[in-house]
């Protein structure tokens, strides 16, 4: 389990301790609300399920509900329960609890499926053209929803300027990103980086069209949905490229491709938020 007091390391903010053959542990970081992030939740979720997964199976889906607030004082425990275990898929069902003063609350539930390498014709989407992450200038941003801890381990990057400004612009951005140490040499910890990192951005992007100085956007994620489809490092520069597809009802949702410096899309991403505004006093 992970030492959130001293330098933080995203590899092993995404890692379980196993505590019986079918259930784990974690510790999480508090977002900007004093509430645990919701991406590291994600992350240990689907850790807990690819540590149970046959070897030799590569993660290809991956969707969770954010059911409840955790909180980042008390452990999460992660109850893998498999659903299917075929000759070339398995999924499995992870769910997050907390104990809190002998009342335990389910804070999220989730799917990750598996599949055994199979060759194939391949086609993909283009990947836009952007400065690479290496020209881009340096920024100093904090994602609405996160935590300077948060986003410690993360090198962050953006093609155009950070999304600092509180004036109305286009529901669109792109990010460069990677861990900012290097992650062991095992992809399936690359794919609970992957989403670590995602729930930073990702619903944000909505938030955008609706600025207002006037006003201030409060935000949290209802689900995460990730489609894994080519093999990627976490910890090199990754493209992502999002977009807010609606706002109404104040619920948002937002999609995103993530590519490879070289072009490779190696991940789609979709996610739903529930978007408040309160009046700045």
């Amino acid at each position: 389990m992970s030492d959130l007091t001293g330098k933080l390391y995203l590899a092993d903010l995404v890692e379980v301790t196993q505590i019986s053959e079918d259930t784990f542990s974690g510790s999480c970081l508090a977002g900007a609300t004093g509430r645990i992030f919701g991406g590291q939740v994600a992350a240990q979720a689907m850790r807990s399920a690819t540590l149970i997964s046959p070897e030799k199976r590569d993660i290809h889906s991956f969707s969770c509900i954010f059911l409840r607030p955790g909180n980042p004082d008390y452990e999460v425990r992660y109850v893998v329960t498999e659903l299917r275990n075929g000759k070339s898929l398995s999924t499995y069902r992870v769910d997050a609890y907390q104990n809190i003063d002998g009342n335990e609350s389910l804070i999220l539930t989730s799917t990750s499926s598996f599949h055994i390498h199979e060759e194939s014709q391949s086609f993909q989407d283009k990947m836009p053209s952007v400065i690479p992450a290496e020209e881009c200038g340096p920024a100093v941003y904090t994602p609405p929803g996160s935590s300077s801890r948060v986003r410690e381990p993360i090198d962050l990057s953006w093609p155009d300027a950070p999304p600092n400004s509180k004036a109305a612009s286009e529901p669109r951005q792109m990010t460069w990103f990677k861990s900012r140490d290097k992650l062991p040499d095992e992809p399936l910890v690359h794919a609970c980086a992957l989403a670590y990192i995602t729930d930073l951005t990702l619903a944000y992007t909505a938030h955008r069209p609706l600025n207002d100085i006037n006003s201030t956007l409060n935000g949290a994620s209802l689900d995460h949905s990730m489609h894994f489809h080519r093999p990627f490092k976490a910890d090199e520069w990754v493209l992502f490229e999002q977009e807010a597809n609606s706002f109404s009802g104040a619920r948002s949702i937002s999609s995103g491709k993530i590519f490879t410096k070289d072009g490779l899309l190696i991940a789609s991403v979709r996610q739903e938020a529930l978007v408040r505004r309160t009046t700045n006093d």
